[in-house]
């Protein structure tokens, strides 16, 4: 598996899409560290300028400042990188079944599983790997200017990658149709497109639906589905105040990850190429 894991890096790294990926983060990095201006003054005093607009450091305080910048690179950059992210890793799965790659690959003393789980693992690390190279040099940067330590953007990373797992999951799953990379990259932005709308239900579609039965498929589809909207909003919040105030969307969104995951390993050892 771990040799599996290492060449889905490799390959993934000469694929085009995924070359683009990594250069969009570090285009993106550099555009949020030219926005944000720093300037120091004696006393200890700081003014940051967003764009041409100086933050209000009186009413929101320095680390309040030095936090909402960070929120507001993580919500740009992490929805981003996400479609991104999944228009990338999606083919690492529909090659696997490509017709000479399937003979060649499966025909190893390595099990199936353990090598559809290391283009997994691969697919859920180069998307965490742009995330942070998009989004830690600002928060470093801050860090060294400020001396505010921004962690929580370790846990930030791990929420919405926790979401990128959920959807490559799905993406892993459709792709045993064998029909390409086009349905996997459909299945998982459909997924994730979904998740707004099905996270607040009030205040979109929902009470046009005067159908009890199809309000109840509504409610089973949020609470099965991964919970991709509000992981984002709990990252964001977290940032903030340094607080998880649910953890509904962090359980659910990891047991359907490794449900679905789980399944589909399972069907790659027992379906019959």
């Amino acid at each position: 598996m771990i040799t599996a894991y290492w060449d889905s890096l490799h390959e993934s790294m000469g694929r085009r899409v995924a070359l683009v990926l990594f250069g969009l983060s570090i285009v993106s990095s550099v555009a949020f560290n030219l926005l944000v201006k720093v300037q120091s003054f004696p006393g200890g005093q700081f003014r940051i300028i967003l764009g041409n607009a100086p933050l209000p450091l009186r009413e929101i305080g320095l680390a309040g400042a030095v936090r909402s910048i960070v929120s507001q690179q993580i919500v740009i950059a992490g929805g981003l990188l996400i479609l991104g992210g999944l228009f990338a890793a999606a083919p690492l799965f529909s090659s696997t079944l490509e017709k000479g790659w399937l003979e060649l690959l499966f025909s190893k003393g390595t099990s199936r599983w353990q090598i559809f789980l290391g283009r997994y693992l691969a697919s859920v690390t180069l998307y965490a790997s742009t995330f942070a190279l998009c989004t830690f040099p600002l928060a470093i940067r801050l860090w060294w200017k400020t001396d505010i330590r921004v962690w929580e953007i370790g846990v930030a990373l791990l929420l919405l990658t926790l979401s990128v797992a959920s959807l490559l999951a799905v993406a892993a799953l459709a792709s045993l149709s064998q029909k390409g990379a086009s349905l996997p990259i459909l299945a998982s932005v459909a997924v994730w497109s979904f998740s707004p709308s099905l996270a607040h239900r009030e205040g979109t579609f929902y009470p046009l639906i005067s159908a009890q039965w199809l309000r109840s498929i509504l409610d089973w589809a949020y609470r099965i589905l991964p919970k991709c909207s509000e992981l984002s909003d709990v990252a964001t919040a977290f940032m903030k105040d340094g607080k998880i105030a649910s953890w509904w969307p962090v359980w659910s969104t990891g047991v359907f990850a490794v449900a679905v995951l789980v399944f589909t390993l399972w069907s790659v050892e027992r379906k019959s190429f």
